[in-house]
């Protein structure tokens, strides 16, 4: 069954299959957070290659796609992690702040123009991103060091320059 269902064409998957691999690539995700970023490339990767059938066989050209969206995702893990933060944090703040002026004649205003929102949308999520970049997955040679901004490192209570001693 499942192959006719792969191999015919335009036939598409039951909801219930879609709903299925999100809430198994979730607790995938959950169980094992690296896993996260292999895992939302290979989507879109998949998708693509559904496009671009194999030997006539377009899921041949979705397993291949998402191989290439996973490992593109692996190379690109930090930027992924930060972007997907981002852009949640960004829709975020903008749900909060449509529900705050939801009384107000601006919220009307937004809601009338979905691309100011999409475009407040992008600026958030990259400023966002750009501020989880370097933090999403602390290189190994940086956990021997302290980070800059620590306490310790800035002449905080904690640290011997600055002549306070510790609370500990």
């Amino acid at each position: 069954l499942a192959m006719d269902v792969l191999e015919a064409p335009g036939t598409p998957l039951p909801p219930a299959a879609w709903w299925a691999a999100g809430g198994v690539g979730a607790l995938a995700s959950a169980a094992w957070p690296p896993i996260f970023p292999p895992l939302v490339l290979a989507v879109p990767g998949a998708l693509i290659g559904l496009q671009l059938p194999i030997a006539m066989r377009p899921w041949l050209g979705a397993v291949a796609g998402a191989l290439a969206g996973g490992a593109l995702g692996a190379l690109v893990r930090e930027w992924v992690a930060a972007l997907a933060a981002g852009g949640i944090g960004a829709a975020a703040l903008l749900g909060g702040a449509i529900g705050l002026l939801a009384k107000r004649p601006i919220a009307v205003e937004l809601g009338g123009h979905p691309m100011v929102l999409l475009a407040a949308w992008s600026v958030f999520a990259v400023s966002g991103a750009a501020f989880h970049a370097g933090r999403a997955w602390p290189s190994e040679g940086a956990k021997g060091r302290g980070d800059p901004a620590s306490p310790q490192s800035s002449g905080g209570p904690s640290s011997s320059k600055s002549g306070i001693s510790s609370f500990r």
